[in-house]
């Protein structure tokens, strides 16, 4: 049990606020969507800001785990949990940004179906509907709705959901960027009034009392733990979530530049949360309470700020989260909608725009279910139990897509399966065993069979050499 008072009315009334004024900015009078590209991609009209704006709130949903990995390891969780994000969004910026956006297409499954072929891209879209399942950022959503108001888990899965997917059912992504834009300073202002006011009331006195090695910069765990890590940020390179805001940028030089601002974002915004999780971890070690690791900034914001702070923190908490969740329920709906059923023929007589609110809906209840299942988990275990076939399906695919080197389409269809059965049968040999390869993740085995299998093809087989666009996309 938690021994703390509940959440101060005003905070909960500036929160309400909140949560009207998102719904207020996503209803507000818009022109009618012309096309499905209007839909999906805000008619490629997306400019520098809007597209930072999008970008950073979306791709930092994961904060609660985020302050559970900063309190376990320190300053130095910032080696595996943002560098190599940062590193290869910058790759992204530098090599494929403006090769992405000049290639015209509205979804990444659109550039498997390209390059390789309707069977590629419809088991592709089945990874993709892995990565962008928003059921972690629901739950984070129903853990802060939990703590704060303390209603069952299971009333505050179904309230999350029904809130990040009910103001995007009308606009599509312009909603999205649109709502974004407000979620994107609502996070930054959160977090900036946390880190000042305990900076007011404690100056740097508790960085005195902490473990000294929480605060010094070393390898935390093993080189392949690390490594694990790196690993599973090369999916920034096949997020479709990446894909479909540089889709919609209204020129490439936009795309490239605003990934380079938005790692400085994300910069800044590791710095507040790091300095606001070991405030946190050093004014609550001697506190008494009990309170689980990924409540670390709920506890910490409810006992050391005021109210009105209180109320702006959380706030900052939810934006943080909901700009994900509702980012991933819009982008799961249109891969269901868009690339799984319209592409294999099915549902045509339903528009893009209908079609998706059904797939919206199925979606929402899907994930809503998976987090009844994980409702007490943390997130750190979702992100663990599915990254890994995402990595090992879709990660040499779409990065050999862009070069000379591809191979057939029959191939990579292959090559995709078979790497995502091969990386769970890892898990499932390794399940509930001790073996000498325990801290070896499987998805080492994943990319390493893929990228294996890629080769041999190439170096022996040259008949499935592939270097133009499937003639039949």
């Amino acid at each position: 049990m938690l021994l703390f008072a509940p959440v101060p009315v005003a905070a909960q009334f500036i929160i309400v606020v909140y949560f009207l004024v998102l719904v207020f900015v996503a209803f507000v009078r818009r022109k009618k969507n012309n096309s499905s590209t209007d839909f999906i991609l805000a008619g490629r009209k997306v400019t520098l800001f809007p597209f930072v704006a999008t970008l950073v709130s979306t791709m930092y949903g994961w904060v609660l785990g985020i302050g559970e990995l900063y309190a376990q390891h320190g300053v130095s969780a910032w080696l595996f949990l943002s560098l190599p994000y940062s590193l290869f969004s910058l790759v992204f910026a530098l090599f494929y940004a403006k090769k992405a956006r000049e290639g015209k297409f509205t979804t990444l499954s659109d550039l498997l179906r390209y390059h390789y072929g309707n069977r590629v891209a419809t088991l592709g879209t089945l990874l993709i509907l892995l990565i962008t399942a928003p059921a972690m950022y629901l739950l984070m959503t129903a853990q802060v709705l939990h703590f704060i108001w303390g209603w069952n888990m299971v009333w505050c899965i179904v309230l999350a959901t029904l809130f990040s997917g009910g103001y995007i059912l009308k606009g599509g992504f312009k909603t999205v960027v649109k709502t974004d834009l407000l979620q994107f300073i609502f996070m930054f202002v959160g977090f900036t009034a946390m880190v000042i006011s305990l900076y007011a009331n404690y100056g740097v006195s508790p960085f005195q009392t902490i473990n000294p090695a929480l605060l010094r910069f070393h390898l935390p765990q093993s080189y392949w733990y690390i490594g694990s890590w790196f690993l599973f940020a090369a999916v920034v390179l096949v997020d479709p979530n990446y894909h479909q805001r540089i889709y919609s940028v209204d020129k490439p030089s936009t795309a490239q530049k605003g990934l380079v601002i938005s790692v400085l974002c994300w910069t800044l915004f590791d710095f507040l949360a790091a300095t606001a999780a070991l405030y946190a971890l050093s004014l609550l070690q001697h506190s008494g309470l009990l309170f689980s690791p990924y409540q670390l900034y709920l506890i910490a914001g409810q006992q050391f700020l005021t109210p009105v702070l209180m109320g702006l923190f959380f706030t900052g908490l939810l934006a943080t989260i909901i700009s994900t969740g509702n980012s991933f329920l819009f982008t799961s709906a249109i891969s269901v909608s868009k690339d799984l059923l319209h592409a294999n023929k099915k549902f045509l007589s339903l528009g893009i725009e209908q079609l998706t609110r059904y797939a919206l809906v199925c979606v929402g209840v899907a994930n809503a279910l998976l987090c009844v299942q994980y409702r007490n988990s943390t997130v750190v275990a979702l992100f663990f139990d599915f990254t890994p076939y995402v990595c090992a399906g879709l990660l040499v695919p779409v990065l050999f897509s862009y070069t000379r080197f591809k191979i057939a389409p029959s191939w990579v269809f292959w090559q995709m399966l078979l790497s995502v059965a091969f990386t769970y049968s890892i898990k499932l040999y390794r399940s509930g065993k001790s073996v000498f390869w325990d801290e070896v993740n499987e998805v080492y085995f994943g990319v390493c069979f893929a990228l294996m299998f890629h080769f041999v093809v190439l170096a022996f087989f040259h008949n499935a050499r592939f270097s133009g666009k499937n003639p039949n996309p």
